[in-house]
């Protein structure tokens, strides 16, 4: 019988106030009078559009002897000005390694607004979705919702299939527009454990944990590891009336501040009682960058190369801060940013 696995949580501490705010509805498809007529945020008058839910969910899936992590989200955002029309640009970034890609599948997007005192819904044609490559591992794939205007309500929703469990999907309750409710599940399996970080607040407005209380699930050969029957632990995490995350002079990444959770794999459990550890040291990751091909191949370039660029010999006494503190300020002053 399969031991319950619960996550390990970590919180960095950054406190900020909560408000009472109006409730709006958290069902796709629905749309109440009161979200298409509002014209301010309540929380946040001076706000350009506000996140009205965001919810998801990540669950395992069996495939082939093996899982899949799938995760579906769904969003609803109020358009309260022109500025804010840019909220209905939308970007789904997904991974890939070798030839495995991450599969974004039944995506749909509706704009609501009212013409002649009736509630008209555009919907988006999926077939005007595309794809944005990053880099060597990951891809964004944009769409746009159509006829959105100030005063609209859009609407979308869609799923992601990964074969990495590495990846199971962190989470944001915090944008750069206020967000009335947010909203993240996690269904656990006793095959994977991982420890979550919480970051930039001190608790969430909702925490719980319980059994799956649905029928149990079976993986793997029962003759050979005997009973192997197993219920999902689901976790559920939610923020209501988060404020905005306003624009901080020197903050290179908004990702570094605001509210959100992360999780990491910390261990994997196999049928025959055995367990690997994930997680590392700090050395033994700094050995495994140094390994990686597009890391470690350009620390010994640089290696190689800094005698050409630095007098090598002149700050070879000097503490490691100053080293540190040269290196930085060489780049400053001789390289630009491609943006890249």
């Amino acid at each position: 019988m399969f031991k319950r696995i619960y996550l390990a949580l970590i919180i960095l501490p950054v406190s900020f106030s909560i408000v009472a705010g109006q409730d709006y509805s958290r069902e796709y498809g629905k749309i109440s009078k009161y979200e298409v007529e509002m014209e301010v945020y309540p929380l946040d008058k001076d706000a350009e559009a506000v996140v009205l839910y965001d919810m998801a969910k990540t669950y395992f899936a069996e495939r082939d002897a093996s899982f899949d992590v799938v995760f579906e989200r769904a969003t609803k955002i109020k358009i309260l000005s022109d500025a804010g029309i840019k909220w209905a640009e939308v970007e789904i970034p997904f991974y890939q390694e070798g030839q495995i890609y991450e599969k974004i599948y039944d995506i749909e997007a509706v704009t609501y607004n009212i013409e002649n005192g009736m509630l008209v819904k555009t919907p988006l044609d999926v077939s005007n979705t595309f794809i944005e490559k990053k880099n060597n591992y990951w891809n964004v794939k944009k769409f746009a919702l159509p006829n959105v205007r100030k005063g609209s309500v859009i609407e979308y929703r869609y799923k992601i299939n990964s074969q990495y469990v590495f990846n199971f999907r962190d989470w944001s309750f915090q944008w750069r527009i206020p967000v009335a409710y947010s909203e993240y599940i996690a269904k656990m399996i006793p095959f994977y454990e991982y420890t979550y970080i919480m970051q930039g607040a001190k608790k969430f407005d909702v925490m719980e944990s319980y059994e799956d209380s649905g029928s149990a699930r079976h993986f793997g050969p029962a003759r050979a590891y005997g009973d192997n029957a197993y219920n999902d632990m689901v976790y559920k995490f939610a923020m209501k009336n988060v404020p905005a995350f306003g624009d901080e002079e020197y903050i290179t990444s908004i990702n570094d501040y605001i509210i959100k959770i992360d999780f990491q794999l910390s261990k994997i459990h196999h049928l025959n009682g055995t367990t690997i550890p994930v997680m590392t040291t700090w050395e033994e990751m700094i050995k495994d960058l140094l390994k990686h091909a597009d890391f470690g191949k350009f620390i010994d370039k640089s290696e190689k190369l800094a005698s050409k660029v630095i007098n090598v010999a002149e700050i070879s006494g000097k503490p490691e801060e100053d080293k540190f503190n040269l290196v930085v300020d060489y780049v400053k002053s001789n390289y630009n940013w491609n943006n890249s």
